[in-house]
């Protein structure tokens, strides 16, 4: 059974909500930096998102990209992702390995002590 959720502000409880989904849809117009998307990518979570969401995406390795305003577009990519399982585990499995490798709080204090140690030479 599939269960489309629809617009989510009940942001504290986001964990359960991912262990629980089998593809994180993202069909926003405008996004900054979406955690929501790496915070998916980081549990193994295969997305659908567009272009102004895609800053963490790795279209058809990590996830799927679709047109702005293109519901068949978006909809393909979701009865993809839910009819392909083997494809969405992979993506998850990647996505994951992706968050952590560029994303990791490690990786971050990392590359914020080298532009520190730029600016201070």
């Amino acid at each position: 059974i599939n269960t489309l959720l629809g617009m989510r502000i009940d942001l504290n409880s986001k964990r359960p909500l991912l262990a629980a989904c089998d593809v994180l849809v993202l069909p926003s117009r405008h996004e900054g930096d979406p955690a929501v998307v790496l915070e998916a990518m980081a549990s193994a979570r295969p997305v659908v998102v567009t272009p102004a969401a895609a800053a963490a995406v790795d279209d058809g390795l990590t996830g799927l990209v679709v047109p702005e305003d293109d519901p068949p577009a978006l909809a393909s990519a979701i009865i993809k992702l839910l009819g392909d399982s083997e494809a969405a585990r992979r993506m998850g499995a990647a996505g994951r390995e992706a968050a952590e490798e560029h994303h990791d709080i490690r990786t971050m204090v990392r590359r914020y002590e080298s532009v520190w140690e730029g600016v201070l030479r």
